[in-house]
Formats: structure tokens, sequence, C-alpha cells
């Protein structure tokens, strides 16, 4: 046999098995040079109306090329794209993320000149909105397999189980979202960037479930988890595990002794005591928390173990998704009429109008006559009677399309996600662009910024153009930037982008109390912000109390809670005032929006709505919600030359965990 048959069959093996390092994703080859593997979503997976990340590796076995990964949606169509350069005998891998709604993608690979060398239709597996996500990771690809077809709270679908590797954790917060829980075990964490740290913490804050396992191991899995364990771990030895198995009411088969390795000085909440050892803690970190258990999971008892289901029912609990507001509830449909509710100019005064009438009475009888009377050519009035009153209509309907309509506006409304005393804020900003013509945007973003456009609330995508030589796309790079977000005549095309921002806390102590038949909610807020804190409220279940405005500083806070109207689409408002006898339509909107977020009929209560009999009743968090009009934006927007009017309204929302509301 000689050498290039040699050759070719050792290509004819290697390529394929470098390929196929997850069997499901799809494979292809391109002429005789390319091969690409696309790895759509969490193992396959992806959760309905969640960020999706589509991970392309891309083998070069001939000489270099640059061009550009593209994916497009088929619904409503908007493209996404990255750059990939490709040196000789290279090998790349880039990740994309995309707002999956449902459908097909189309992934391509098209040159600099333009010649597209891949093109694949790809179908991910999707599973509803509101499913139990567990993402896990650990050298065993099997770990907890045990928890697939969990029944989950809300009864719509089981639990289900995906399988990661630490280079598929995205490096963006906004793509964990499709995520409820994630599970390190007996798996190197060294390799985390960090930027990949950075958005799995921005994530546990948001209100993810981070878990970590223990066992001979321990020490590999938090070597890049350091941040979410304050203690230090000791590994002992355990003959038996009694106190596991009465955390569950499930006996523990004597197997042991078991290796653990536990906290030295726990600062959590120890849910198990082993022998005098915390086996179980829980880390509450901002709206979410980490679960540290000094066992590896995949060890006796944990692998074969008959309480394993209510083990794990009971440190997951409560087992309902926890997917963001935007995706899930009707907020975006009243943000976007917020969004519509653009402050133009005001009506010319009555010295202008009048001024203006005059001067058109002025010249069409008396001066017109006059002039031609002086000319001697008052035959001519059926020419200049009809030639004035054109010439007095184009300046007033210009005067008016300057005054009202000439402008390029920008309106934008972000909600703020806090924890009370953090500077760091999760933020999604709603961004309305007004165009007064017929035009296309490009609009630049933080790196980190997560961009999709939205439906402008007439159920379409008026700003997404795909037949054509400039389609809308998102590219991602050195910043996140829009291109060619289409606008008509005076139309408004909606934009929804997402990213963490430093933003100057807000720190509360309060808690609620009773006071002979009433209940009230004491302690003090302090504004650590430039701006005043309008219409604001605190939020406990279903109750609530209005406030003053929040200056910067120190306030006081003593006042009565009362019951909520709740109901998303009657026409009054939290505090039982109809929308009627309300004059400001934004008021109305503001109030519509914050109930869209915590009590929308289209999807499972919010943290804030629970409905407790008493406010001492709910166990959940005291919320702080405020305004603050025409603010700095916290999202930095570059307009790529365009001049625009932006009008800046931001939503401040400030979770205070309950275990720290004492005043």
């Amino acid at each position: 046999m000689n050498r290039q048959l040699l050759l070719r069959l050792s290509l004819f093996v290697l390529i394929p098995g470098l390929l196929l390092i997850n069997p499901a994703s799809p494979a292809a080859q391109t002429g005789e040079t390319l091969f690409f593997e696309v790895q759509p979503g969490f193992d396959g997976y992806f959760k309905q109306n969640t960020w999706t990340p589509i991970v392309v590796r891309a083998v070069n076995t001939g000489p270099p090329v640059a061009g550009e990964i593209r994916l497009q949606t088929d619904y409503p169509g908007e493209t996404y794209a990255r750059q990939l350069t490709l040196p000789a005998q290279a090998q790349k891998r880039v990740t994309l993320f995309v707002p999956l709604r449902g459908g097909d993608v189309t992934v391509e690979f098209v040159t600099e000149a333009g010649q597209t060398l891949y093109r694949r239709k790809i179908t991910p597996r999707s599973v509803s909105g509101y499913a139990y996500m567990v993402g896990v990771i650990s050298v065993d690809p099997g770990l907890l397999n045990l928890l697939a077809g969990l029944q989950t709270a809300n009864y719509a679908e089981p639990l289900t189980v995906v399988h990661l590797a630490p280079t598929d954790l995205p490096d963006r917060a906004a793509a964990l979202a499709g995520l409820d829980a994630l599970v390190f075990n007996n798996v190197d964490t060294g390799s985390l960037t960090a930027a990949q740290q950075a958005a799995l913490s921005a994530w546990v804050r948001a209100g993810g479930k981070l878990v970590i396992g223990g066992g001979p191991n321990a020490a590999l899995t938090a070597a890049g988890l350091a941040d979410f364990l304050p203690d230090a771990l000791t590994a002992v030895t355990l003959p038996t595990l009694v106190d596991l198995g009465r955390y569950v009411n499930k006996s523990v088969p004597e197997q042991g002794p078991y290796i653990a390795a536990v906290p030295q000085n726990s600062q959590g909440i120890i849910e198990i005591y082993e022998q005098d050892r915390p086996l179980l803690i829980r880390y509450p970190v901002g709206q979410g928390q980490v679960i540290y258990f000094a066992l590896d999971f995949g060890l006796a008892p944990m692998n074969g173990w008959a309480g394993n289901e209510a083990f794990w029912r009971r440190a997951l609990a409560p087992l309902k998704s926890n997917v963001p507001f935007y995706a899930q509830y009707d907020a975006p449909r009243t943000i976007n009429d917020s969004l519509a509710n653009i402050s133009v100019a005001a009506l010319p005064s009555p010295f202008y109008f009048l001024a203006f009438l005059c001067s058109y009475a002025l010249f069409l009888v008396p001066l017109n006559y006059f002039v031609l009377k002086r000319l001697k050519k008052i035959e001519w009035a059926w020419l200049t009677i009809p030639a004035l009153i054109l010439l007095f209509t184009l300046f007033g309907y210009a005067a008016g399309f300057r005054n009202r309509g000439g402008t390029t506006i920008l309106r934008q409304v972000s909600v703020i996600h806090q924890t009370a005393g953090e500077s760091t804020a999760q933020v999604e900003t709603f961004l309305g662009l007004y165009s007064p013509v017929r035009q296309r945007y490009t609009l630049q973003f933080p790196p980190d910024a997560l961009v999709q456009p939205t439906d402008s609330g007439n159920g379409g995508f008026n700003g997404v153009k795909t037949a054509t030589s400039a389609p809308t796309t998102i590219f991602y790079g050195n910043h996140t930037e829009l291109r060619n977000l289409w606008t008509d005549i005076g139309g408004m095309s909606t934009v929804l982008v997402q990213h963490q921002a430093e933003q100057p806390p807000i720190d509360m102590q309060l808690a609620v109390v009773r006071q002979g038949a009433d209940w009230r909610i004491v302690g003090k807020i302090i504004n650590r912000t430039r701006r005043p804190v309008q219409q604001a409220a605190l939020l406990r279940g279903n109750f609530g109390a209005q406030l003053p405005a929040l200056p910067p500083g120190e306030t006081a806070v003593d006042y009565p809670l009362q019951q909520l109207d709740t109901q998303v689409y009657n026409d009054v408002t939290l505090w039982g005032q109809a929308y009627y006898n309300i004059d400001d339509v934004q008021l109305q909107l503001n109030d519509r929006i914050i109930k869209n977020i915590f009590w929308s009929s289209d999807g499972p209560p919010r943290v804030a709505a629970s409905f407790a009999p008493t406010p001492e009743a709910d166990p959940g968090p005291i919320i702080l919600v405020g305004w603050q009009f025409d603010a700095p934006s916290v999202t930095e927007i570059k307009t790529g030359g365009s001049r625009f009017d932006r009008q800046v309204t931001n939503l401040l929302i400030v979770n205070l965990p309950a275990r720290e509301g004492q005043p």
C-alpha cells in the first residue's frame, strides 16, 4: 500500500472523529478543506423565548480564508453574525447568541468576497419557557439523569437535564437565562474564564441556583468557583450518613466510610449537619443562592440511593422556572405603549397661531389687492390667490414638520434590577426609534450586550428586513452592533438590549411590623444615586405602601401597608385609583408596566406576587420600585453619526431579601 493511499485513509478516519464531538450536532463538509460543526443550545436543547448560545466549530485544512458566520432565524428573520478568520491548518470555535422563539435556524459561512461556502438549516429541540432546566457540568456524562422526568411546580413539563462542558458555559449572563439550576461536580473549573465567572455570578444574583458538589475532588471543582464558596474546605471521613437520611426521611445504606469536603467555618445556612459537620449549606447571593453539598454526587451513596429524588426535590425547591420577565409577561407590550408616548414639541402658542392667521388674511386679501391695483393687474388675482394659498400651506406644513415630526427620536425605558446595597445591576433597555423619514440606522452597544428587535406592539417586527441587500443584522465583535434597523415614515421600530452595568446602589434597612390591627413597613432607604426616585412604592407580596419621592440621601420609612389591586386588565391602579381620574397618560402606563412585571396573567407570579393572607405571612423579599425620568442612560448607545433626540426613563427594581429585612 503506497503512502498516498495511507494518507487518504488516515484523513478519512481522523476528520470524522474530530467533527463528531457531539454526535447529535449537525456537521458538514464544504469543498475539500473546510469542515463545520454546529452545536445549538444547551446539549441541543433551548428554552423558548430565551437567549440561546449556538456554538460553531470550524476546521480548515486548506489555505487561509476569512469571512462571517451568520445565523438567521425563521421568526422574525433577523440575522446574527460574527467574524471568522481561519488560517491554514487551523481550528476555531465561535459562539453566537440568538433569541430562539421556535422554528429553524439557518447557519452560513460567507467569505469577505460574498461567496457562501457553507449553508445548513438546523432545528434545535425546544422546551417550554416555563420548563425547569438543569445544566450539569461533570466528567460523568450521565450524572443526574435520574432527575429527568421529575415533576416540576407548574406541572407543564417534567424537569429537563442537559450536560455541558466547562467550555460550553456562556460568557453573557443573559445567555444563561434558559437554565434554572447549574450543577458542578467532579470537574476542573480552573479553566473558566473571567468573563464566564462574571456571567455566572450575575446569573446567580438574578435568581439562579448554583449547586456545587464536594467529595474527594472538591478542590478541583472549587478551583474556578472560589468566589461562591467563602469557606475553606477540609476533607473528612464520615462512617455513616444518618442526618442525610433524616433530611428526606429515607435512610442511607451503610456503605461508608464516605469522603466529604466540609467547610471549616460555615458562613451560610446549614441545612444538614452530619456528626457535627456541615453537609449541605446554602449561601444566599443576591436573589439567587449557591448550594454546596460536601459529598460527590457521582459516588456512594448518591449514585444509587433511594432518597435521591426527594433530596433533589427539596434542594432545588421551588421547582418553578425563573425566566426573565420580558420573555414571559405582558410587560413588553405595555412598555412599547410607553415608548410610543413620545414627548414632542407642544402645540404652538395662541399668539403664534393668531399671527399666522392674521398674516394669511392680510396677504390673501388687502395686501394682494393693493399690490395688484398698483400694478393695474387686478385680473392676475386668479393666479396670485391660489399661489398665496399654496405658499402658506407649504409654510405651515414645513413649520409643523420641523416643530413636531422632523426629529429622529430615540426613546428608551430601562428596567434596572438590583439587590439592595449592590452596585451591579442587570439591565433590560427597551428602545423605540422614531423616524420622520424612511431610513435605516446602525446602533452600537457595550461588548457584553445582547440585542434583539422586538414586536413593536402591532404584531410585527417593523425594523427587521430580510429580502434586501441590507438585512437587519446583530454583529458581535469588539462591541455589539445592530446594523440596518429600518424605520418607515412616522413609524417606530423597537429593540431590546440586555447587559450588566454598574449602577449606584440603593440601601434599604426595612422590616414589616404589626402595630395594633395594622401592618406597617418601617426603617430607612438610602438613595445613593444622584437623582430622586419618583412614584416610589414598596411591595411585599400583594401588599404595598406608596412613598413620596426619594431624594438622594437617607429617607425614613414608616408607612402602613395596604392590599393592592393587582388585576392587570382593569382600569384601577395598584392603589385603587381609577385611571379615568388620572390626566397623565404616562402615569397610567407606569402603573400598568409594574402590574405586568409582577402580576401578569400570562405566566406564573414573580417573586413579589405571592398572595399571602397577611404581609407577615409572606416570606418573600421587600421590593422597592420607582422611576427616574430624564435620567442618564445606563445603556451606552452610539448612533454612528446619526443625530437623535434622546428621551430616557429608568425603572428601578431593588430587592431586599427577607433574610436581611431587619431595621
